[in-house]
């Protein structure tokens, strides 16, 4: 007899634990700590160069420590308490925020400058997500992890509106300094509020005899099931074709849209507003049995909706576009991510985690191609090329993967996932 498609579930139902509601709302202050950040550097970079390729080459740098970092920070979240990890990670942004907003303060800031401040913060921002994301299915339990990720990913949505909606006013009235402030002052407060997290502890498991031991068991894993090579192959393909639209919106704000700092901020939190229209709805899915042809669906949507954002040249055109993406987007990563998470025995969780979290990088090339193009050809006219790109790469990506499921001759354990309905349904 099959599973239903669909376990009903409260759309709320995992707040009722109280150490997922610490995580939930300390990660909506560090959110808004980034979102305020993305856009302020964003405007930053392009008052002083003009330039795309090198408004892509800042954006680029925040996420390019995930390569190097992150299959280490992996190992660091399967061996030592992930508590102390995630506070420590914490203090270190929120004074690195402090001195490079007195830098800014000061008038002293550079390219060179806000490029080291991209990496750096970068590096700790790689670390910090790794650890939440291993978190999390620690503190509820499998029936609510969908609500559970939906959730947090909706509360960093409405970061993501107030976040960038509330940098563009203040880069207009008091400045870009302002917002680095803010954004110290984010990471404090959320800190305090991490203090009496109870994380359980991980279970005893024999560790590699080195570092690089632990790393090769962790990719081993992970190449070993296809379930979880799925979901990192979709992970690359969205950050590598789709995220990169995220460095170019001011460069598109300025020359296709033709607005300022406070556009920009609307275009960002549009975004916003459709990623937590989306992650309400999937919080209400309860334990959903066709997460495969969700995650498909969603990007999909977000590879479609970039598209239509190269073809918008006005405001209201822009925001429906932007709407429809973020919706997409979210939808993609929080259903992506809840499959991952499913799939993974607790003793791998950092490593795998940190695996997907080095598909971030690929928003390097992705960025710094994309920025190349739109310097030559126009920033709308790559926008629609990518979205299209992206659309293709997805649906081949899906349609290799079912074929290699039909063509396998499942065994029993295999049977039994998808009785459960863990993939491909």
């Amino acid at each position: 007899m099959k599973a239903s498609v669909i376990r009903p579930t409260s759309t709320f139902s995992s707040l009722k634990h109280r150490d997922f509601r610490i995580i939930l709302i300390t990660s909506f202050f560090a959110s808004g700590a980034q979102w305020v950040q993305q856009i302020t550097v964003g405007w930053l970079v392009y008052q002083l160069t003009e330039s795309p390729f090198l408004l892509a080459l800042a954006m680029s740098l925040k996420v390019l420590p995930a390569l190097f970092i992150g299959p280490l920070a992996g190992v660091a979240v399967d061996r030592l308490d992930r508590r102390h990890i995630l506070i420590g990670t914490e203090a270190c942004l929120a004074v690195l925020s402090a001195l490079f907003a007195v830098t800014v303060a000061l008038g002293y800031v550079d390219i060179w400058q806000i490029f080291l401040f991209m990496f750096v913060s970068g590096a700790g921002n790689s670390m910090n997500n790794i650890v939440r994301q291993s978190i999390i299915p620690n503190l509820v339990p499998g029936r609510e992890l969908l609500n559970a990720i939906a959730l947090y990913s909706s509360l960093s949505s409405v970061s993501r509106i107030l976040g960038p909606a509330a940098g563009g006013v203040l880069i207009a009235t008091l400045g870009p300094a302002a917002n680095f402030f803010l954004q110290s002052a984010l990471y404090f407060g959320f800190l305090l509020m991490l203090l009496p997290l109870r994380v359980p502890p991980i279970p005893d498991r024999q560790p590699a005899v080195s570092i690089a031991g632990d790393l090769v068991e962790g990719v081993r894993h992970a190449l070993a099931r296809k379930e979880i090579l799925y979901q990192l192959s979709m992970s690359f393909v969205a950050q590598l074709m789709i995220m990169p639209y995220a460095a170019m919106l001011p460069a598109y704000a300025e020359e296709v849209i033709h607005t300022g700092p406070e556009g920009l901020g609307l275009l960002y939190g549009a975004a916003g507003f459709g990623a937590v229209a989306a992650t309400l709805f999937l919080a209400s899915l309860g334990d959903f049995r066709r997460m495969r042809w969700l995650v498909m669906g969603s990007g999909l949507l977000a590879s479609a909706s970039l598209a239509f954002l190269g073809l918008s040249a006005v405001m209201y055109l822009a925001l429906v576009a932007m709407v429809l993406l973020g919706a997409g987007q979210m939808a993609l990563f929080s259903s992506n991510n809840t499959m991952l998470q499913k799939h993974l025995p607790d003793e791998f969780r950092g490593r795998v985690t940190a695996l997907n979290q080095v598909g971030h990088s690929f928003q390097v090339p992705g960025s710094l191609v994309v920025g190349a193009l739109a310097e030559m050809l126009g920033v709308g006219l790559v926008l629609v090329g990518v979205g299209l790109a992206a659309g293709a790469a997805i649906s081949g990506l899906s349609a290799i993967f079912r074929e290699r499921k039909e063509q396998s001759t499942p065994s029993k354990g295999q049977l039994a996932a998808t009785e459960l309905g863990e993939f491909d349904r």
